[in-house]
C-alpha cells in the first residue's frame, strides 16, 4: 500500500524533476512508495543514522543514472 509520506516525497520530486538527478530518502518509517524503495534507507528508530547506513547511501548515489 502507498503511504502519505511516500506520496508527499513523490509530489516534491515531481515538482523538482528538473533539478533532481538522484535522491536518497532517510527515514525511520518504511512507508514509502514501491518505486522509492531503491532510494530508501531505513534509519534506526532509537539511534538515527548509523555507520552501517553509509554504504547504503553511497550505493544509491553512486549508481549510474540512465
Amino acid at each position: 500500500s502507498s503511504s502519505n509520506r511516500g506520496k508527499e516525497i513523490q509530489y516534491w520530486l515531481d515538482d523538482n524533476k528538473y533539478i533532481v538527478n538522484n535522491y536518497c530518502i532517510l527515514d525511520d518509517e518504511a512507508d514509502m512508495l514501491i518505486e522509492q524503495q531503491y532510494n530508501f534507507v531505513q534509519t534506526d528508530l532509537n539511534f538515527g543514522f548509523i555507520e552501517s547506513d553509509i554504504d547504503k547511501v553511497l550505493k544509491i548515489f553512486n549508481k549510474e543514472v540512465n
